[in-house]
């Protein structure tokens, strides 16, 4: 395992796929109708927000009911509202036939997907509950919008005629909102299954629809960032930032993306306040920030982060744990704690046998003590794996690199 492997997405895995729907033998395809019937308020437009909520919410329903009943998700121990939730930013709605006559707005629609690859999708998001919350926010506004607008056409019944058109005012801007919901869903859905460019194009139409959507902001930002446009990307997440103050997973992206392109301060900025923020910890926001304290020579501070993860992440296998002993051996051997450092990496190479700059900065710290049998013994593992100057090491000292 190479040492920087783990500087992969932190908070969110945007590159879970789901394969663009085949047909395949597995495919389940559910199919639901709805037929509003417009009030005096409504218009084409807002009937078809309507619309497209309720039928949306019946195709989830129906989707969520058959996944409850597999073996996998009754172990995700997830409630139904969180399968609804993550469901709805993993799948789209298709229309299959629409129509409106002035009264009534009729629709169709479909979703059609592999439940293998649904499955797979939900077991990773639900892993992430910041990223679960934040797919429930976002359907739970969805229905409170629905339930207002249903309240505001109630209202309408009653209301005096100066009264009607401020409530017909506010009842189009609920709709949009409510249609903002719907792209941003589909924005992520597309999203998680590599259409990053449609994503974009869905996040922009949930921000016209409702300029205040952070979560909407924060996806295109996502978006951005794997189409390696880094600076759209740090706009998005700072307005998404602006929106919600204690938005962890945009302070967490941003840290990261600070990172890569090397501003070293604001990434630690972002990447404590992220830390501060969610309410379970990360291993990857630990990592990173050690990570960028060890290049910055604050080798105890990166111990101390290298130090959380060991402590957080222990019982749970993850493989930053490994890096969290190898982290922190090297930190340690740069402040000349040399037993430290040495049973460290002697842990971290336990853990990952192939761990190749682990042998290698174990090799730098038997050539340091003198060991030198030793010494040319790791640097030609690491050479084995891919470090060109463990090889360089043994053939300085004479040694054969078999």
């Amino acid at each position: 395992m190479k040492k920087n492997l783990c500087t992969a997405t932190l908070f969110f895995l945007a590159a879970i796929l789901i394969c663009p729907y085949p047909a395949v033998a597995g495919m389940k395809t559910f199919t639901k109708e709805y037929t509003y019937a417009a009030s005096e308020m409504d218009s084409k437009v807002s009937c078809r927000a309507v619309a497209m909520e309720q039928v949306k919410r019946l195709l989830l329903e129906e989707l969520g009911t058959y996944l409850e009943s597999t073996t996998e998700v009754a172990d995700f121990q997830l409630t139904k509202d969180q399968i609804t939730a993550i469901t709805a930013g993993i799948v789209s709605a298709e229309i299959v036939k629409e129509s409106w006559n002035g009264r009534e707005y009729y629709l169709m629609a479909r979703i059609s997907a592999d439940p293998d690859d649904v499955l797979r999708s939900v077991d990773t998001l639900r892993k992430d509950r910041e990223k679960t919350a934040e797919l429930m926010i976002v359907r739970k506004k969805a229905e409170e919008l629905s339930r207002e607008l249903e309240r505001m056409r109630k209202e309408l019944e009653t209301a005096k005629t100066s009264g009607k058109e401020i409530t017909a005012e506010k009842y189009g801007k609920t709709a949009d909102k409510l249609s903002a919901m719907e792209w941003f869903e589909k924005g992520h859905a597309l999203d998680v299954r590599g259409y990053n460019e449609k994503a974009i194009e869905a996040y922009t139409m949930a921000i016209k629809l409702n300029p205040r959507l952070a979560e909407a902001y924060h996806g295109r930002g996502l978006a951005a960032y794997n189409m390696s446009r880094y600076q759209p990307a740090i706009k998005d997440y700072s307005r998404a930032i602006e929106l919600n103050p204690n938005y962890g997973l945009a302070y967490g992206n941003r840290g990261f993306l600070y990172n890569r392109i090397g501003d070293y301060r604001k990434s630690l900025e972002d990447l404590s306040r992220a830390i501060e923020l969610r309410t379970d910890p990360v291993p990857g926001a630990f990592y990173l920030r050690g990570e960028i304290y060890y290049r910055l020579r604050k080798y105890q501070q990166a111990i101390d982060d290298y130090t959380r993860i060991i402590a957080l992440f222990s019982e749970n296998g993850t493989g930053y744990v490994q890096l969290g002993y190898y982290g922190r051996g090297r930190a340690y051997r740069r402040l000349g704690e040399f037993d430290k450092a040495l049973e460290d990496f002697n842990r971290a190479l336990e853990l990952d046998p192939q761990h190749a700059y682990a042998y290698y900065d174990r090799c730098m710290l038997y050539d340091h003590l003198k060991q030198y049998d030793r010494a040319v013994s790791d640097c030609r593992a690491a050479a084995k794996y891919g470090v060109k100057k463990g090889a360089e090491y043994v053939r300085s000292k004479g040694a054969r690199i078999e």
